[in-house]
């Protein structure tokens, strides 16, 4: 997509014309400063702003760069406001200008921060979340949008909806305000991968969401929580589920867990569970007949708790629950407990780690059972099959 007229640079050396260097040679060039497809580091964002003031040939070429990747920042009660390129930019899409309005079909991921819509004792604030709104609406080739820490209201669903290329919507740390009956069943958002954490009034979120078009969720356990809402899953085909842990769940939480794989265990393809060894809220999973009925399952990853028991223990536990799974391709265990979430618990715990020697002992006496695995990973070490052999591997990445 062109933005404005160009042409090809012209070289000069003195009074001398040199040669035109093919357009493919600068396309190389920019390419090699950073991949296409990668988000721009600052200092190459800087870099890429730099070319833009060149010549127009290299302004077509790097502002679809520069704004590919847009932040909108707004204010809030406690901190000044800083003004981001997304902002900036919707500022003059607002205004109409055909530059902006070119740039908007550039942006393919979309993130915005602190949407403060519900202060009503704040004219101004709504005022920002209405121009960046606005803004939003006029890029039509987002494919990924991540809201946090924001107030999400209708006029961000109105948006939303619009968004036809969307492929992931993301929030985190967000509370949805309307109530479900005011989501209009033709302004159902329409996205194949749905990412939840942290957030509150799930039951409007999921009220928003068309489910059929949905093939990925990803959630916390502090979000699984919405049982009265698990029907809307019965709807879906997803064929990836991912729940992540960020502390210890209760027994309520592990009923909803059965109720969801109740749910999607017909077409579950990956699936991310946390587990916790040897306790009542596992074994009542492990024993559901959702969990040994997934025909489709070829990827499956258990984040674990070892707490102080041997981690060898805790491996061979989960090994006999998995065994189930004879369609299995790639199998990881991770230790729940690393990072930030080990400051939350109370005990502490063993760490989750065996060698790549180990690794294939435990896959030859445990699950030699499962005749396509080629790929498992326990604590970070992993071994992939290979001609038959088990081979050392790359872990994958989280």
């Amino acid at each position: 997509m062109s933005l404005f007229q160009w042409s090809t640079p012209e070289r000069r050396s003195g009074d001398r014309d040199l040669c035109i260097i093919p357009n493919e040679i600068y396309l190389t060039i920019f390419e090699h400063i950073a991949p296409p497809s990668a988000r721009l580091s600052p200092q190459q964002l800087k870099m890429f702003t730099n070319l833009c003031l060149v010549c127009r040939f290299f302004g077509n070429l790097c502002l679809p760069r520069v704004f590919g990747h847009v932040k909108f920042y707004e204010y809030d009660r406690d901190t000044c406001g800083v003004v981001s390129l997304g902002r900036t930019l919707c500022q003059h899409i607002a205004a109409k200008e055909p530059l902006a309005l070119a740039l908007a079909q550039c942006v393919k991921c979309c993130y915005l921060t602190n949407s403060p819509l519900a202060y009503d004792g704040w004219p101004e604030l709504r005022t920002l979340s209405r121009i960046n709104l606005t803004g939003m609406a006029h890029m039509k080739n987002i494919r990924e949008l991540k809201i946090t820490a924001s107030n999400v209201k209708m006029a961000h669903w109105d948006v939303i909806a619009t968004l036809e290329s969307l492929q992931k919507l993301c929030f985190e740390h967000c509370f949805f305000w309307d109530n479900p009956a005011d989501l209009y069943p033709d302004k159902k958002v329409k996205v194949p991968c749905l990412d939840v954490s942290w957030c509150e009034g799930a039951c409007s979120l999921y009220a928003a969401v068309d489910a059929r078009h949905l093939r990925t969720l990803i959630m916390d356990m502090t979000d699984i929580d919405f049982g009265h809402e698990i029907e809307w899953l019965s709807e879906t085909a997803i064929t990836e589920l991912r729940i992540y842990p960020h502390n210890e769940p209760t027994m309520s939480h592990i009923r909803v867990l059965q109720d969801i794989l109740h749910h999607t265990s017909h077409s579950l393809q990956v699936l991310t569970l946390p587990i916790y060894p040897f306790s009542e809220r596992s074994q009542v999973l492990f024993e559901d007949p959702a969990w040994r009925n997934m025909p489709h399952l070829r990827s499956l990853t258990l984040q674990v708790w070892c707490g102080d028991i041997s981690p060898m223990a805790v491996i061979r536990w989960i090994c006999y629950a998995v065994r189930v799974h004879r369609g299995l391709q790639s199998f990881s265990i991770q230790d729940a407990t690393s990072g930030p979430l080990r400051l939350l618990l109370s005990r502490g715990p063993l760490p989750l780690a065996l060698s790549r020697a180990e690794i294939r002992q435990i896959v030859h006496e445990e699950l030699n059972c499962i005749p396509g695995l080629n790929f498992v990973e326990i604590g970070g070490t992993s071994v992939r099959l290979v001609d038959g052999k088990w081979m050392d591997a790359e872990s994958k990445a989280m």
